[in-house]
């Protein structure tokens, strides 16, 4: 009998043996393996709750590049109005100096004198007149006026 005890005891020693090696190699191997999982877990949901909030951090940039765009757009605009209104203000402008120095080179034209003061207004007009892109057709006129007699005093004005 004891023979028998024998030869059921050992497989079970052996297999007691194997469970306990089992064990410790859970505990030490397949443990440690679970727990790096776990943690795995733990670092892709925090990646997760990161890329959603970069997600909504973008959303939130993107419209608000859209909404500068949309002002950068209508700002352009006013400019481009702008540029177009002063470029015809300033050929008005042109205009009216010409039929100014026009008008003084008729007035003055068929007058043997004219006054310092008189002279130094149209010069005045015509530097303006050519500072806003004035072409060279007053330019004989002014040349005919500089010519002319000056007297000091009362001017006899043209306008």
């Amino acid at each position: 009998m004891m023979e028998d005890f024998k030869t059921w005891l050992e497989p079970l020693l052996y297999l007691t043996g194997a469970i306990v090696a089992l064990i410790v190699f859970y505990g030490k191997a397949v443990k440690p393996i679970i727990k790096s999982f776990q943690n795995v877990e733990v670092l892709q949901k925090s990646i997760d709750s990161l890329e959603k909030k970069m997600d909504s951090f973008i959303e939130g940039t993107n419209d608000e590049f859209t909404s500068i765009q949309k002002e950068i757009g209508k700002l352009y605009e006013e400019v481009s109005q702008l540029k177009s209104y002063n470029s015809k203000m300033e050929f008005t402008q042109q205009a009216i100096v010409r039929d100014r120095i026009v008008r003084a080179y008729r007035f003055y034209k068929d007058k043997e004198t004219m006054s310092e003061e008189e002279l130094e207004t149209v010069f005045k007009l015509y530097e303006s007149y050519k500072a806003n892109g004035g072409n060279s057709f007053v330019t004989k006129m002014i040349e005919e006026l500089s010519q002319k007699s000056l007297h000091s005093g009362d001017s006899s004005s043209f306008t």
